[in-house]
């Protein structure tokens, strides 16, 4: 009888935690954005930059803006102004572009993440 009466109040405990109420969870109201709107200061003008994946300040070029295309594009640096013109298009010989994604600055120095993957086929990734 005693194993009986500790599986009762077992279930019972079990049943009751089930049976609470969760906690209610906050809703987001419908058609209500969690970021504001974005504002375009620039177009990038011509078509050497199809799809600008990076963006970064120049060190030595003030008001100026590094940038570069996303994958299926060779391996070149683009400087462009406040108001997109490109000033300089730079080609990096001997390197490669599978499908880079993001450029960043140290000091002088700029990095290329090249480390896209659209269509999930690739075994390493490579920085530059």
């Amino acid at each position: 009888m005693l194993n009986y009466s500790k599986t009762a109040v077992f279930l019972l405990i079990l049943l009751a935690i089930s049976c609470t109420p969760k906690k209610k969870e906050a809703k987001i109201e419908k058609n209500k954005s969690l970021f504001e709107k974005g504002l375009v200061v620039a177009t990038i003008k011509g078509k050497k930059i199809e799809e600008a994946s990076g963006l970064v300040t120049s060190a030595i070029n003030p008001g100026m803006f590094w940038t570069h295309n996303d994958s299926g594009a060779d391996a070149e640096l683009f400087l462009i102004d406040q108001e997109g013109n490109i000033h300089l298009k730079v080609f990096l010989a001997g390197a490669q572009s599978i499908d880079w994604e993001d450029i960043a600055r140290h000091g002088t120095d700029l990095y290329i993440a090249d480390m896209g993957d659209n269509d999930a086929k690739r075994e390493h990734h490579h920085d530059l």
